[in-house]
């Protein structure tokens, strides 16, 4: 019997840590967020790629990537190109992004993991400021992620993925993060949620993208 629950345990965890793939509950909240200086943080496929695959974070060789199968098969590659609309139907474009490190959160307000998620970003975001661009991405209705976003106090960029992106980024669950260093390089992608401390592996990847 105990092997048996420990099994159980075991497999609830790697479900959570793997992420979502069908939706959940769309009215649970985003727990509190640890705000920077506070002693608190919140724990937390289509076209085959292309093969020419630059050392991440070596813009001279990267090529662009085409869609892919795997998100992970972006890395060392420049991400697919976009241009998608803010929560206020404002064009944002990848390329207007580059100079600086960016997080790409490729999310939705009824997936628990990203939820969980969520509290770490923002705190990054608000942590780095201008040093760095956190974004989330959400196929879902603007007025809905607006709502939900205001009600959280998530302050990050939001914009409304198509599925056209979402395809060429090979995503199949969320939350799916993207880190791209300042050169435009796909530096690291997670999907799923890193164990441990959610805000304290963000910090990490964050210190080593704007080392890169």
């Amino acid at each position: 019997m105990k092997k048996t629950t420990m099994g159980l345990l075991a497999a609830a965890a790697a479900v959570w840590l793997a992420g979502c793939a069908q939706p959940a509950d769309p009215n649970a909240d985003v727990p509190p967020i640890a705000m920077p200086g506070g002693s608190d943080t919140t724990p937390a496929p289509p076209m085959p790629a292309d093969d020419k695959t630059a050392p991440a974070g070596d813009s001279a060789a990267a090529v662009e990537s085409g869609p892919v199968s795997d998100p992970n098969q972006l890395v060392g590659k420049l991400p697919p190109a976009f241009a998608l609309k803010d929560m206020a139907g404002t064009e944002v474009s990848l390329e207007s992004l580059r100079g600086k490190p960016v997080i790409l959160d490729f999310w939705a307000t009824w997936c628990p993991p990203c939820r969980e998620l969520s509290p770490a970003l923002e705190k990054i975001h608000r942590e780095y400021g201008d040093r760095i661009t956190v974004v989330g991405l959400s196929d879902e209705d603007r007025e809905l992620v607006k709502s939900f976003t205001e009600k959280n106090d998530l302050t990050m960029e939001q914009l409304h993925l198509t599925d056209e992106v979402s395809r060429s980024y090979g995503i199949t669950g969320i939350p799916t993060t993207v880190f791209i260093d300042a050169k435009g390089v796909v530096h690291e992608v997670e999907v799923g949620l890193s164990m441990g401390d959610q805000y304290e592996s963000l910090k990490t990847k964050v210190e080593a993208l704007l080392a890169a």
